[in-house]
């Protein structure tokens, strides 16, 4: 991407919101030929493409489209596994997916794990008095995601750090815009070896029931339920890639909302039964998930603009959950505003399945924050936070806090 583009410069990671504005007063609905796609960047546009069936999200042709020539035929084997994940199907085929999922986590599942993950919230603070120092990413945000997740699929707690890194590669290698070789190589590396590895879960369980969210999974196959080889795996890598990126960062830029406007955590201090509804305003306000892509399996046409058949369309969330029109006042912080329906956690048959559980994870984290940290805040100016750059995915790479 040329450094004119507006998704470029370092200012757009640092503050995309400024850059929607703009876009959305100007040019809600345009083709974008740099990344060879339709940007939807309007509140009732990208909620209406998120519910249209003509909105494919089975971009496995449009991927290898997109596919350097030289790395094609090597990237085969990647299309075919990467076609197994459940976000990147179409009904039928999806609805047969999720529904697994959506049981395991209709039997109370996430309530399950509630004791685990206020134990490593708390042992994570404790070590941090200790050290004097807390980077919330690194120290908190990342652990907390990544040993709720593996504890709930039955991973050993030793494989943590294995699991943790393929999946943070492949989020972040496929986080948005045209990926490179190099980031291809990258995703394609991450997702085999992490494959690999759970299949091999897949066959403990199935040699040896568990009582796990994978063990779950594999007793469905007598639910009526089953799942083939490669989807049950392709259904354990999208909890895993999911978790890793939309977690750690809700709680983290939620924690950066707040200390940036003190006196709603203070409020959320004094009445931690106010948490659970704030986490919408900060998915609303600065959500980890800034884009999703799909291909128009139609034509369509949005204010007047028709999109033919075929091509890739930019749903890009982020501006939709800071539009006017649909939110007064969309750059106030403001854990108390009445309606709060954004499309951070995605819309309709596709909306994100962990949803339950990573606002679990951000609740239990900042009432722990709040209440045994006094006087915290940013160690670092604003201009200092060190951003990744990645378009679909808005993440810091590390947050310093300090406090009284």
């Amino acid at each position: 991407m040329s450094e004119s583009h507006p998704f470029s410069p370092p200012s757009f990671f640092r503050d995309p919101y400024p850059t929607y504005h703009r876009m959305r007063a100007e040019r809600p609905v345009y083709w974008d030929e740099e990344l060879g796609e339709w940007v939807l960047t309007r509140y009732l546009d990208v909620a209406a493409a998120l519910r249209d069936a003509r909105f494919s999200s089975d971009r496995t042709t449009a991927f290898m489209a997109g596919v350097p020539e030289e790395l094609r035929e090597a990237m085969i084997p990647f299309a075919r596994m990467r076609a197994n994940l459940m976000p990147l199907t179409d009904a039928p085929r999806h609805t047969r997916l999720r529904a697994p999922i959506e049981k395991a986590f209709a039997k109370g599942i996430v309530d399950a794990r509630r004791a685990h993950a206020q134990g490593l919230v708390e042992r994570a603070i404790d070590a941090a008095v200790q050290r004097g120092r807390l980077d919330l990413m690194n120290d908190l945000a990342f652990p907390l995601a990544a040993e709720t997740i593996d504890a709930l699929l039955g991973v050993p707690p030793a494989d943590h750090d294995r699991i943790q890194g393929w999946a943070i590669d492949f989020e972040r290698a496929l986080a948005g815009g045209v990926p490179t070789v190099e980031a291809l190589r990258a995703a394609d590396a991450a997702l085999f070896g992490l494959a690999g590895y759970l299949r091999g879960l897949v066959a403990e369980r199935q040699a040896a029931p568990q009582n796990d969210l994978i063990g779950a999974l594999v007793a469905a196959e007598g639910d009526g339920d089953a799942l083939a080889g490669d989807e049950l795996v392709g259904t354990c890598l999208v909890l895993l890639f999911a978790n890793e990126g939309t977690t750690p960062t809700l709680l983290t830029l939620g924690m950066l909302a707040l200390l940036r406007h003190p006196e709603q955590a203070r409020r959320l201090r004094d009445d931690p039964t106010l948490i659970r509804a704030a986490t919408d305003e900060m998915m609303r306000y600065d959500g980890p998930t800034q884009m999703l892509w799909r291909v128009t399996a139609g034509a369509v046409t949005f204010d007047g603009v028709t999109i033919p058949a075929g091509q890739r369309v930019n749903l890009v969330l982020g501006a939709a959950n800071r539009d006017p029109a649909r939110f007064p006042a969309p750059d106030r912080f403001d854990p108390a505003r009445a309606d709060k329906r954004h499309l951070g956690f995605g819309f309709g048959i596709h909306g994100c399945v962990g949803s339950a559980l990573a606002r679990m994870e951000a609740e239990i984290a900042i009432e722990a924050l709040l209440r045994r940290l006094p006087g915290l805040r940013v160690a670092i100016p604003d201009d200092e936070l060190d951003w990744h750059r990645t378009m679909g995915l808005r993440q810091l790479n590390a947050l310093p806090l300090v406090w009284q």
